[in-house]
């Protein structure tokens, strides 16, 4: 006879360095994390403030909003329960699905922003006050603490409640102050926050309700390390040519490009295309060129819009209209792309540095004149995050899971860009017959070599394919090497 023997999971302090390691991938993202909370929060802004950031012992971060804030049950129950379904509950309930102010979809379904938190800093005190409380609610967390013990339940845990500090008379919101850093910041890493913040909304829709900014405090060096960032707003203008699409179902019901060539390039004309779903290209389909045609349909995704800017790199036409050639340059190399936003808010890793979710970079190898790159376009697929409940985000943050409905997704934006591009071709053209021979006297033969070039790349790229001897990220470097 078996006797039975008491049993049950216990869960030791660690799991909380190994799930902030693990969830948050990046300084960036666990931010993203944090001003998502008060987006969910019903904030107009959130603010982050880096104070002394290059001196680790005077260091901290600060997250501050103006949202609905939390007291000591919201806290304990979203907070210091892991694991909890507290803000997936309040997703699927449609009284609740939506914030109260704003009515918002909420964007934090996973509850681990507290692990952004740890992913930044040891030391953590929260300030927090809503709308029916006089008091502020201060948490105070030790993470160090973690290690010195065995079990979760042993880590050091301080939640008071006091006069209002940071939230007096009626104001509500959240006020976070991040201490002993995890890392030393360097100007390069403040930099790489500040461009992944400026790209949280989409530059082609308005701001809305809701803000995010960083801000440096310290030394005059530290304050300095955000000077001569170039926005997307100083290079809009260079762009040549412009496109909006709309897709719902299986068509493309609308679809607007325009050629816009700058003053100096007299030479040419406005172009402006117009279409709707009436048309025999609003058909959406899999390799149009193929033998096998395949609708693609996006039911399941809701409307899905798709809007960009692609600019002209070649050496020449740069020298006529652009005086910060390198600047401009780098600029698109780090941010060039097509990044996904819901509800007007990002979905990363899409559309960062070195993403290729579309494979731009791999699909250019047969028709390299034809076909843009990462590094000319910048671009946005917007959605709904209602509607495209199909598309699933990942637990860590990077994106949806590879299913059906982003297979979709995928299709239909490439099907979406095929239009642009032939549009787009024809404008290439015009640029290269009208300032062809001006070209080549001025720069000796550039076209005539950007011509030989893109066939000698496509030529290199497949017989390494052929033998083995050549990667598809080696062939994606050959190209841009030759571009």
């Amino acid at each position: 006879m078996k006797s039975k023997t008491p049993a049950a999971f216990k869960t030791r302090a660690r799991i909380l360095n190994q799930l902030g390691e693990q969830l948050i991938k990046s300084e960036g993202i666990a931010l993203l994390e944090l001003i998502k909370n008060a987006y969910d929060a019903d904030a107009t802004f959130c603010h982050v403030t880096m104070e002394n950031i290059s001196d680790k012992d005077k260091a901290r971060i600060i997250i501050s909003d103006d949202g609905c804030g939390m007291d000591v049950e919201r806290i304990r129950r979203s907070w210091l329960e892991l694991g909890t379904n507290y803000k997936e509950s309040l997703a699927a309930n449609e009284e609740t699905k939506r914030t109260p102010k704003f009515h918002r979809m909420r964007l934090g379904e996973k509850g681990i922003g507290r692990f952004g938190v740890h992913r930044l800093g040891h030391k953590i005190d929260m300030f927090s006050k809503t709308a029916t409380s006089k008091m502020e609610t201060h948490l105070a967390i030790d993470w160090r603490k973690a290690d010195e013990v065995e079990m979760i339940e042993e880590v050091p845990v301080s939640l008071t409640e006091g006069v209002p500090i940071y939230f007096t008379g009626a104001k509500t919101g959240t006020y976070i102050v991040i201490s002993d850093l995890k890392g030393m910041w360097s100007r390069g890493a403040v930099r790489e926050v500040a461009r992944t913040m400026a790209a949280l909304n989409s530059p082609f829709e308005d701001q809305g309700d809701f803000s995010a900014d960083l801000k440096l405090e310290g030394s005059d060096e530290e304050k300095s390390w955000l000077e001569g960032v170039i926005r997307f707003e100083d290079i809009r203008e260079r762009s040549l040519y412009h496109f909006d699409v709309t897709m719902v179902g299986g068509r493309i019901t609308s679809f607007k490009y325009d050629f816009s060539p700058w003053k100096v390039l007299d030479r040419l004309k406005p172009r402006h295309v117009e279409w709707n779903g009436v048309s025999e290209l609003a058909r959406m389909v899999e390799d149009p060129t193929g033998r096998k045609i395949k609708d693609i349909d996006i039911s399941c995704i809701g409307e899905v819009n798709f809007r960009g800017v692609i600019f002209d790199l070649d050496p020449t036409i740069l020298k006529l209209g652009v005086q910060d050639r390198r600047g401009f340059k780098d600029y698109l190399r780090d941010n060039g792309g097509v990044r996904v936003y819901r509800d007007n808010m990002r979905v990363l890793n899409y559309g960062e540095r070195g993403d290729d979710w579309l494979n731009l970079n791999f699909r250019r190898v047969n028709r390299p004149g034809e076909r843009v790159s990462l590094n000319v376009i910048i671009a946005a697929v917007s959605l709904s995050r209602e509607s495209s409940g199909e598309l699933v985000e990942k637990a860590n943050r990077e994106g949806f899971v590879q299913n059906e409905a982003f297979e979709k997704l995928q299709a239909a934006v490439l099907y979406a860009l095929e239009r642009v591009e032939a549009e787009r071709n024809i404008d290439k053209r015009a640029i290269r017959e009208a300032y062809a021979q001006k070209a080549e006297d001025a720069a000796g033969g550039v076209f005539r070599f950007n011509a030989v070039s893109y066939g000698v790349a496509a030529l290199i790229a497949l017989v390494g394919m052929l033998v083995g001897s050549l990667s598809v990220s080696g062939v994606t470097v050959l190209c841009a090497f030759f571009y």
